[in-house]
């Protein structure tokens, strides 16, 4: 399993890597000038490497079975997530991105992120997780 750092001061901030190289950071570039995405690119770039995702300024909020969410977006209508799990060393995984406009996460976005949990720390305990750094990794879009 191949992740990427976006990246690391006193947190590490990492996204699973799909099967075409591509991640959550790409598919935030992907959303352009979308002002809730880049609060979340500068959320997942700057904010959570250090403070972390729990603290009052970051809004990580937890699930369930160890998936966490962050949130931006308006108080009414269309937000943007992105779920992720936590590693021992203070690393953050992002597994995936979304929009939502109902009041709580669906179930199938919650088991989506479990199942990559689970690929992931398998992936772990054989020995076979890579961390590639964000400019070594070919996405689409271009770093803000």
């Amino acid at each position: 399993m191949r992740l990427v750092r976006i990246a690391r001061v006193f947190w590490e901030v990492t996204a699973i890597l799909d099967g075409r190289g591509r991640s959550v950071w790409a598919a935030l570039l992907d959303e352009g000038n979308d002002r809730y995405a880049d609060r979340m690119r500068k959320r997942l770039k700057q904010r959570v490497p250090r403070a972390g995702p729990r603290s009052s300024r970051i809004h990580g909020t937890m699930l369930r079975d160890g998936i966490g969410e962050f949130s931006e977006g308006p108080r009414r209508g269309k937000k943007l997530r992105v779920l992720y799990f936590f590693d021992e060393g203070h690393r953050i995984i992002c597994t995936h991105h979304f929009w939502k406009d109902t009041p709580s996460t669906p179930n199938s976005e919650i088991n989506k992120a479990l199942k990559k949990k689970r690929k992931y720390f398998q992936a772990k305990k054989a020995g076979s997780v890579k961390v590639l750094l964000l400019q070594d990794v070919q996405e689409r879009g271009s770093e803000r």
